[in-house]
């Protein structure tokens, strides 16, 4: 956890460094986006992310929810690296922590995502810090099809009704980014803050 916890603080380092020094020196960088572009168009762009997965390895058929919002900077004209704060719900509870993050641009829109994070609080039945990584093919700016596995420790976790405990899960799933994953992040719990509790 410490460890995650250093590498978190040097790229939110590295990632404030290189936008300031790509926006003063490249004039006709747009500085940071909310449209997610390579260097040529930003310097640095929001993520704002939300997504709706299906396991397909233990529990198959469990849906989880997903929401990741951060800053993520280019470094090159090809290669961006920045950090989230992401939050996952699923049947086993809410969990919630920070991420880094890595983007291959593979064209003027077409990207692929590489993430890893670490939940640090929620409420959920797994007793210890598990392990996120995030593949995500992004065709356009606005629209995601991604693949996340999470690592639970062995031996500190709780144990399932059928008392042995989760390895790992696998999914896959869409994600929306842009305006509409500010739109689908937002909505759910402004629904829930206006419900009657």
């Amino acid at each position: 956890m410490r460890t995650f916890s250093c590498l978190f603080a040097i790229v939110l380092s590295a990632a404030a460094s290189a936008s300031a020094q790509g926006t003063a020196a490249t004039a006709h960088d747009a500085g940071i986006c909310y449209h997610a572009r390579a260097k040529s168009g930003c310097s640095a762009f929001w993520v704002t992310d939300a997504g709706l997965y299906r396991n397909v390895a233990r529990d198959a058929g469990a849906m989880q929810g997903v929401v990741d919002w951060g800053l993520m900077v280019n470094v090159s004209s090809r290669d961006a690296i920045g950090v989230s704060w992401f939050g996952l719900a699923d049947v086993y509870g809410t969990v919630y922590g920070p991420s880094v993050r890595y983007r291959r641009w593979l064209g003027r829109a077409a990207s692929l995502d590489v993430a890893l994070g670490t939940n640090i609080g929620g409420a959920t039945w797994d007793a210890a810090a598990n392990v996120y990584g995030l593949v995500k093919w992004n065709p356009v700016h606005w629209f995601s099809v991604a693949a996340r596995q999470q690592w639970v420790q062995p031996g500190a976790v709780a144990f399932s009704s059928g008392g042995r405990p989760t390895e790992g899960r696998f999914s896959l799933g869409v994600e929306l980014g842009w305006f509409p994953g500010l739109v689908t992040s937002v909505l759910p719990y402004v629904a829930w803050v206006a419900s009657p509790h």
